[in-house]
């Protein structure tokens, strides 16, 4: 094994026993073929393809640059640059705000199988309309991020055949659609916060 895939093996590692995945899991959320990294572990592949690394390097959060130099991402840098790796302090305040969740993953393991950290924090971060969730809630959330997750899984196989374009259409479409709602929102609030006397003719 060169020293740059020892380099990436090892700080891929790293950041998944941080994150507390496996390596199927890295795989999964990095789109790429099962059994990829384990290659690379074994030294069966001694150039990795930059595709294959921004993938995983996007997956962890993470500049390719940094891979490749062994570079551990930094915990507080990423929450600036992304938002999503969330402090020891927000985990526990959601922890405390939704206590039922607990009680549900004992209840239901097969809900929650071959979750991710980051799995587990969406679903405590998640509110009902009330306040914190009740068991039926839990379980909608939980559902909720079983079939995000899948749909993402899916996206990523299908980002990987003949049918790219079309999934990349069919993305761009649907995100237009969900801009031109969020523009509409945004103009029906700025439209009631005006005053009233800003259209009367004294006011021009």
């Amino acid at each position: 094994m060169g020293r740059t895939t020892q380099a990436v093996v090892a700080t891929v590692e790293a950041e998944c026993r941080r994150r507390g995945w496996n390596i199927a899991e890295l795989e999964r959320k990095a789109g790429i073929v099962r059994g990829t990294f384990y290659r690379m572990r074994r030294g069966e592949t001694e150039n990795p393809r930059r595709k294959t690394l921004k993938k995983i390097a996007d997956a962890l959060e993470m500049e390719v640059d940094d891979l490749l130099r062994g570079e551990a991402a930094d915990p507080e840098r990423m929450s600036g640059r992304f938002g999503s790796v969330r402090s020891g302090e927000q985990r526990a305040f959601d922890r405390a705000t939704n206590p039922v969740v607990e009680a549900v993953a004992r209840d239901r393991p097969r809900l929650f199988a071959d979750w991710s950290s980051d799995d587990w924090d969406e679903l405590y971060s998640t509110f009902g309309t009330g306040g914190e969730l009740n068991s039926q809630g839990v379980q909608v959330a939980a559902e909720a991020i079983n079939r995000k997750r899948d749909t993402v899984h899916r996206l990523h196989v299908v980002m990987e055949t003949h049918l790219r374009d079309v999934a990349i259409e069919m993305v761009d479409a649907l995100f237009r659609m969900v801009e031109a709602k969020r523009d509409r929102m945004s103009a029906d609030v700025l439209s009631g916060l005006k005053s009233p006397s800003d259209d009367s003719p004294g006011s021009r």
